[in-house]
């Protein structure tokens, strides 16, 4: 019996595990965007910080003896992907300490990457929660707004990429390309925590679910502050 219950409550946690992952991933697939490029430590050390919360939840599902190999391998691609965040941000120090080479130049293109590799890792989450998951019409809402957000980051930060390159300048995050960044994920985080998180959690974590539509919104608040900006 305690077998047996032990098993349910790994393969509860595992469950919330997997469906909570999206708006965290999200909220910090976001914060790159909103780094500033003059002081080149302090970004590196918020791409560690996000590096190391990122390889952690990636961590947590392998541990779980329910896993499935879809789970498995996206668990890699996190730790991968994370790992691959704090390897840019360790590269920005160095540059900075060592190397005689703008700050701000360094610290562009670290950030735009940095972007595109946490929204990719978002995507694909989405996409094995919705191969992992039971079908149903809440669930297609909601990784239909994780696709969105993520979609938007990634090709926004390819765009940028490749005009760099054509116009031989640092990569950069316009007022409008933050806004709508902002406001989709926020969007994303909101629909997903109403449609999804708070079916998953059924009252066992009364604070997680208000305090996810609050960084939603706040989300939201951010991007609309950055049209203001660009108006």
């Amino acid at each position: 019996m305690s077998d047996q219950s032990s098993k349910n409550t790994q393969f509860s946690f595992s469950w919330e595990a997997i469906n909570g992952y999206p708006v965290v991933l999200l909220t910090l697939g976001f914060l790159p965007i909103t780094f500033g490029t003059e002081g080149g430590i302090t970004t590196a050390l918020g791409l560690i910080f996000i590096s190391v919360v990122w390889i952690s939840l990636g961590i947590v599902p392998l541990f779980s003896e329910n896993r499935t190999t879809l789970v498995y391998i996206v668990s890699i691609i996190l730790i991968a992907a994370g790992s691959g965040i704090g390897g840019l941000g360790v590269v920005t120090i160095l540059k900075v300490l060592f190397f005689e080479i703008k700050a701000s130049m360094t610290n562009d293109w670290m950030l735009v990457v940095a972007s595109v590799s946490a929204n990719l890792a978002v995507l694909i989450w989405g996409i094995v929660i919705l191969k992992v998951s039971p079908v149903s019409l809440s669930l297609h809402l909601g990784v239909g707004g994780l696709v969105v957000a993520s979609a938007y980051s990634i090709g926004y930060g390819v765009v940028s990429i490749v005009l760099s390159i054509i116009n031989d300048v640092p990569p950069i995050f316009t007022p409008a390309g933050r806004a709508m960044t902002a406001i989709l994920n926020g969007g994303a985080i909101v629909v997903w925590t109403l449609l999804i998180l708070r079916k998953v959690l059924q009252g066992k974590v009364k604070l997680v679910v208000p305090l996810f539509i609050v960084c939603g919104i706040g989300s939201i608040g951010i991007g609309l502050a950055y049209i203001i900006e660009a108006i």
